[in-house]
């Protein structure tokens, strides 16, 4: 049984969630891309969240094939 004081959440790759204390004692959670450091909106699985994620892994993805290619192309020279 889930306590009623956590609730669940879907865990998602390269996601870091921070937990906020706000003033009145309650706790607010954020989600942010660890690589791009970009915060995502919503909670893991809502349509907006996961819009912005799948836009922060194709960006890494395509740094990633950059960087390779260019180690690729550098070591034939």
């Amino acid at each position: 049984m889930i306590s009623p004081k956590r609730t669940p959440y879907a865990r998602v790759r390269n996601v870091q969630r921070v937990r906020r204390r706000l003033s009145d004692g309650r706790c607010n959670y954020h989600h942010y891309h660890r690589p791009s450091r970009t915060k995502l909106p919503g909670q893991p699985g809502s349509p907006e969240f996961m819009a912005v994620y799948e836009e922060c892994e194709r960006k890494l993805g395509a740094r990633a094939a950059a960087a390779i290619q260019a180690d690729s192309s550098s070591a034939v020279l």
